[in-house]
């Protein structure tokens, strides 16, 4: 069921300055186990990382946010990821988690993703990387069997779709200099090996970024 007053604070966001923040982006871990062409996380130190204590005070602290996004680098190569997850529906008011994952491991990221299903906030969307056919989406990726993974993956969630109500799962594709002109191909062997068609797409642009993804080599 739609959190109303939570969609008339989002609107509300477009002409106003909110009092506090409501959406967190928190990166759980920067690592990866792909090393994709436009994105250079995975080079980064992955020492020091937030126990899920250390997380459970930042959730504490900040009982108004309401949407949660938690990535990485990969974010279901953090273990604690449900505990997190359980953590935020605690001390704040999250009305939408939205998990963004590479797709690579399909048993780890259903059994996490059940538990937080279970969780019951009002909205939880898992978006998996799907970046052209499955040759281009494997090259961009670096990993011979990305486009396997996020469809077999893609398939096991959509089960949970039948199990919960408040659960999403989407295919994310990342428009970038890599795959121009592959969209609807793409479209059309996802729809032939799982049945997804365009309404199952979100699309995205990727970022520039030296701080954060350290690939300020790209300009666009």
């Amino acid at each position: 069921m739609p959190d109303i007053s939570f969609l008339k604070e989002i609107a509300l966001a477009n002409i106003r300055m909110p009092k506090m923040p409501f959406k967190m982006n928190f990166a759980i871990t920067y690592r990866c186990n792909y090393r994709c062409k436009m994105c250079n996380i995975w080079k980064k130190p992955k020492q020091n990382e937030l126990s899920p204590k250390e997380i459970e005070s930042i959730f504490s602290s900040a009982p108004f946010l309401r949407w949660l996004s938690l990535t990485g680098g990969e974010p279901f190569l953090n273990p604690d990821i449900d505990k997190i997850a359980k953590s935020a529906s605690l001390f704040c008011k999250v009305s939408i988690l939205n998990i963004p994952t590479n797709g690579s491991m399909p048993q780890r990221i259903f059994k996490k993703t059940k538990k937080i299903c279970e969780l019951a906030i009002n909205k939880t969307i898992v978006t998996i990387s799907l970046d052209g056919p499955a040759s281009v989406h494997n090259e961009i990726r670096g990993a011979k069997d990305a486009w396997k993974n996020s469809l077999k993956t893609y398939s096991k969630l959509k089960c949970l779709e039948e199990e919960f109500k408040n659960f999403g799962v989407f295919f994310e594709f990342t428009l970038s200099p890599f795959n121009l002109n592959c969209f609807e191909k793409m479209i059309a062997d996802a729809k032939a090996e799982v049945g997804a068609n365009a309404d199952d797409f979100y699309v995205t642009v990727f970022h520039v970024s030296k701080h954060f993804y350290n690939n300020k080599k790209w300009n666009i």
